[in-house]
């Protein structure tokens, strides 16, 4: 089940969390209803996916910013993964915000670009151990309908 009180201790912050019926919308019935479709979409938010899928996922790295609306997601992903015995690695930046990689590509010599050389060498020491990596994920996106980048 995905819910905030599986955020660990460490990464919970003092806020409140909400569900999108928690919130106050004057989006008309229908509309809302539109949004909340695509925001339980498994091809948007793979978190909420299958078991069956998500254990296909060979090789993950999810990298979380501290300031993020995505966050608690990925700390979720990552526990979910995790859990199902698939391969997974956290990249947790505690002070840096969603976008954090442009940052890095822009701002040379900080905090984010260093970041980024972490992120890209971890991306290419895993891509590396993948010798038949394309041919896994055509294979993955034509059965599964997920997208290619959820894959190592």
């Amino acid at each position: 089940m995905v819910s905030h009180d599986n955020i660990p201790v460490r990464y919970k912050q003092k806020r409140k969390y909400m569900s999108m019926d928690d919130t106050k919308c004057e989006l008309p019935h229908d509309v809302r209803n539109h949004v909340k479709s695509m925001m339980l979409n498994t091809r948007i938010a793979p978190l909420l996916a299958s078991d069956d899928i998500v254990k296909r996922i060979k090789k993950t790295l999810v990298l979380v910013c501290e300031y993020d609306p995505l966050r608690d997601d990925g700390i979720l992903l990552y526990q979910r993964i995790k859990s199902l015995k698939g391969k997974v690695e956290l990249q947790y930046l505690p002070t840096s915000l969603h976008g954090a990689t442009t940052l890095g590509a822009a701002l040379k010599n900080s905090y984010y670009s260093e970041q980024n050389k972490i992120l890209f060498k971890a991306i290419r020491d895993g891509m590396e151990e993948e010798s038949v990596l394309e041919e896994k994920s055509v294979a993955f996106e034509e059965e599964s309908g997920m997208f290619d980048f959820f894959l190592p």
